[in-house]
Parts: C-alpha cells; sequence; structure tokens
C-alpha cells in the first residue's frame, strides 16, 4: 500500500520507502521499527499514541526489544528523512508524558480507499485489550478487597479464641515435705468458685 504524505511524498509500506512522488528511484529505505512507528502514527493520525502502544506494536510484537532510547532514534531518523524529503513542518510531534502524535495538519492520501490501514485493524484489538486490562484490573481489586476482609475475620476470630482463652491461675492449697502444691483452675472456674463462695 503506498501512502501520499502532504500530496509530495510517498510511503510505499511494501518496500519500506519514504520518497518524492513521481521519482521512485530516490527513495529511502526506512528500518522496519520506523515504517511500523509511521504505519501506527497514520492509523491514529491527529490523536495521541501512547509510549506503551508504540513499544507494543513496534517492538514487542515482532519479539524485538523497546527502549526510550529505540523510540526516540526510530522518531528522529523520520523526522530527518520526512526533513530531507521537503517537509518543514514537524510531522511528529512529541506530546509530553505520553508519546507521539501525526500532527492534524498533515494530509494523507492513499492508491487504494476501499482498504482499511492495517494499523486501524489492531486499533479495535488495542481497545478490546484496554477494556480486558481494566476488567482485570477490577478483579484484581476485587481479589485483594476479599482477600482483605478474609485476613481481617481471621485476625477477629484468633482474637476471640486467646481472649476467650483458658487462662489459667495458680492458687495455693498447701505444703506437703516442704514443698508447695499448687492447684491451677482457668481464670473463669477461678471466679465462679469465688462467686459461689461469697453466695
Amino acid at each position: 500500500m503506498k501512502y501520499r504524505i502532504n500530496g509530495q511524498i510517498l510511503f510505499d509500506t511494501d518496500s519500506g520507502s519514504l520518497g518524492l512522488e513521481g521519482f521512485p528511484e530516490e527513495s529511502l529505505a526506512i528500518s522496519n521499527p520506523s515504517k511500523r512507528l509511521l504505519l501506527l502514527l497514520i492509523a491514529h493520525h491527529g490523536e495521541q499514541v501512547s509510549r506503551e502502544l508504540i513499544f507494543r506494536k513496534v517492538w514487542d510484537d515482532y519479539g524485538m526489544v523497546s527502549s526510550n532510547n529505540n523510540l526516540n532514534q526510530c522518531v528522529s531518523k523520520l523526522r530527518r528523512v520526512l526533513k530531507t524529503l521537503g517537509i518543514d513542518d514537524e510531522v511528529i510531534i512529541t506530546v509530553p508524558k505520553v508519546g507521539f502524535m501525526l500532527a492534524q495538519n498533515i494530509t494523507l492520501e492513499t492508491d487504494e480507499p476501499h482498504i482499511t490501514p492495517p494499523q486501524s485493524v489492531a486499533a479495535g484489538r488495542d481497545e478490546r485489550r484496554a477494556v480486558s486490562r481494566r476488567s482485570a484490573g477490577r478483579r484484581l481489586r476485587t481479589g485483594v478487597a476479599l482477600g482483605a476482609l478474609l485476613l481481617l475475620v481471621i485476625s477477629v476470630g484468633i482474637w476471640l479464641i486467646y481472649r476467650n482463652s483458658a487462662v489459667r491461675q495458680e492458687r495455693l492449697i498447701g505444703e506437703v515435705n516442704n514443698c508447695k502444691v499448687f492447684l491451677s483452675v482457668p481464670r473463669a472456674a477461678c471466679r465462679a468458685e469465688w462467686s459461689c463462695r461469697s453466695g
């Protein structure tokens, strides 16, 4: 598929090259990550594309290592090639703390208008994945809340058992051969015995 950028630059996705319209022999080849990045930005023309999505779609899904350094180099090379081909305006805009976007004022045309850009199908998949991640996050929070509640119930149970456990009290009942003899009784039984004597 071929895209025409600002009516003057031809982006051939099959060969992975950028060149001036009418001069295909002078096209400049770009790397596969640069090609995938440009396709992703075209699919989201005028929208902010997060670094996380770029990392996944340009590197991670292809078994490559993604990094901020790789992304910044890729963007820098694309900007340089587009400037070399005559677009002085900023084509790829940095969105601070988010990612990048293809400028809204850039015009895009394709030779095959009936074909959906390859990444727009993936964009729907990305949205479904985002929804799935959000629901997974909800399930995780619910699980953590249930775990905390269970821990609280167990803690209260242990406290009640300990509080009501038979704490023993020793009472001296006499001496045998200079040895003191004690009677060990639960504290609750001791209270009951004293209350019987006093009544």
